[in-house]
């Protein structure tokens, strides 16, 4: 088991948050969503297509005060993977949050600055990855 939470800044559509929903309901991540919008339709939306989570035994926050290392990931970010690994062998008996942005405009600025790090995945410069992508890139990387 990790000491691991996700959070998924501004969700735009369900799909996106039935995405983050079944990797952390696989995984057994507790997901924390936040947001200044009322978005409990979206939320329930992807609740009903993201069949066979057992929502008892899964961790699912509405913008609950994240506290841990706060790390983001960022095309533009100095730090790469091979960096993250590093970070997370030193620091996995810590309290981590991966926090990743929404598909159209990922991060806002203001949670970036709260950041405790940043990191770059993969090689790739121009297209980023979607977050949900993302998420899964970095549970790899971990394992």
């Amino acid at each position: 088991n990790y000491n691991i939470e996700v959070g998924l800044e501004n969700p735009e559509d369900k799909e996106e948050i039935k995405d983050f929903l079944r990797l952390c309901y696989i995984f057994n991540l507790p997901l924390n969503i936040l947001t200044n919008k009322n978005i409990d339709n979206l939320i329930n939306k992807a609740k009903q297509e993201a069949k066979g989570i057992s929502y008892e035994s899964f961790t699912l926050n509405i913008n609950k005060k994240i506290e841990g290392i706060k790390v983001g990931f960022s095309i533009n970010s100095k730090l790469n993977e091979n960096n993250f690994k590093d970070f997370y062998n030193k620091n996995k008996i810590k309290k981590i949050i991966l926090v990743f942005g929404n598909e159209k405009f990922g991060l806002t600025q203001e949670l970036r600055d709260k950041l405790d790090y940043s990191f770059r995945l993969t090689k790739e410069t121009k297209k980023p990855l979607r977050a949900s992508h993302a998420l899964a890139y970095v549970l790899g990387l971990i394992n």
